[in-house]
């Protein structure tokens, strides 16, 4: 698996981490998107509990296009 890129945005909660990608793509549907970059969201997911030896409790993707946040969804 080709992978390259950083983690948008993640934020330590009292149940662990909050992860955001931002996505600007041109994705006919949310479902698209989501098939598109869930394994790129695992990966991220994975690497940051590894780092920080905290669970990540919650992942998603926003939509620039859709202007809407979708769920990715574990295990990591």
């Amino acid at each position: 698996v080709d992978l390259h890129g950083v983690i948008d945005l993640a934020v330590r909660t009292e149940q662990g981490w909050a992860m955001v990608d931002y996505k600007t793509d041109q994705a006919e549907s949310g479902e698209e998107l989501l098939e598109r970059y869930r394994i790129q969201i695992r990966y991220y997911a994975r690497a940051l509990e590894q780092l920080t030896g905290k669970k990540v409790k919650e992942a998603v993707l926003y939509s620039l296009r859709f202007q809407k946040e979708f769920s990715v969804e574990g295990p990591w």
